[in-house]
């Protein structure tokens, strides 16, 4: 075998690694009925193989469990989804065609009491960003017990715009979060109150690239050039 095939043989493997790293960075969630899973790709971070859960009345959350990495691979992660205090989950929102009109306005926790629980288990990125998907105007959220407060509307269900306390859009995103369990309660409630319905299609929990993972593969290319070069 000559220097140059063992070399671009060998660097394959590695990138071939950093690739499966990679397509297992994402795990999306689509809160639906059941009625219209999404079959494509979509989100705010472009993904397929989304889940699909449902919502259960409170104190009877609905649990998803070894939710789908956007490879096609199961996790070990699991979701609960359930009303806050009483309420029917449920409803229908504008439906417009496509995996993102589906995602973004099809399924809604319509809760007439006090929002959604939201509780994810067992997740093993070290460090993730959460993209959250709504469809209401001023929804309050607490992530792990930290206030939260987002200006948001449903965009017009064919694009993506990430929202803030001042500026409209149909997602908001939470950085740099960690640990292996999440809890995100959502409620409608412009006075900062956790009360009313609260509106959301759907949720993408996104690993943050570690740096020293990469650079590791690097090294690892640069040694192995090192070695090849040694052994012709």
């Amino acid at each position: 075998m000559n220097i140059v095939k063992s070399f671009t043989i060998t660097v394959g493997a590695l990138f071939a690694a950093a690739a499966g790293l990679q397509a297992q960075s994402v795990i999306s969630i689509n809160f639906d009925n059941g009625g219209n899973p999404i079959t494509g790709s979509t989100g705010a971070v472009n993904a397929g193989s989304w889940n699909t859960a449902a919502f259960g009345a409170a104190g009877s959350p609905v649990t998803t469990s070894n939710l789908l990495f956007d490879d096609g691979t199961a996790s070990i992660t699991d979701i609960s989804l359930s009303n806050r205090l009483n309420g029917t989950p449920g409803g229908n929102d504008q439906v417009l065609p496509g995996a993102t009109g589906e995602m973004l306005n099809l399924y809604t926790e319509r809760n007439r009491n006090d929002g959604a629980r939201i509780n994810i288990t067992d997740i093993t990125f070290s460090q993730y960003d959460v993209y959250l998907y709504y469809g209401s105007v001023f929804t309050e959220i607490v992530v792990n017990g930290v206030y939260q407060g987002s200006y948001l509307d449903n965009d017009d269900g064919s694009s993506f715009v990430e929202g803030s306390p001042t500026v409209e859009g149909n997602y908001a995103r939470f950085s740099g979060l960690s640990g292996s369990t999440l809890e995100i309660l959502t409620a409608l409630d412009g006075d900062g109150n956790l009360s009313g319905e609260g509106f959301v299609f759907g949720a993408q929990i996104v690993a943050v690239p570690e740096p020293s993972a990469f650079a590791l593969l690097a090294g690892m290319v640069g040694l192995t050039w090192v070695m090849v070069r040694r052994r012709a």
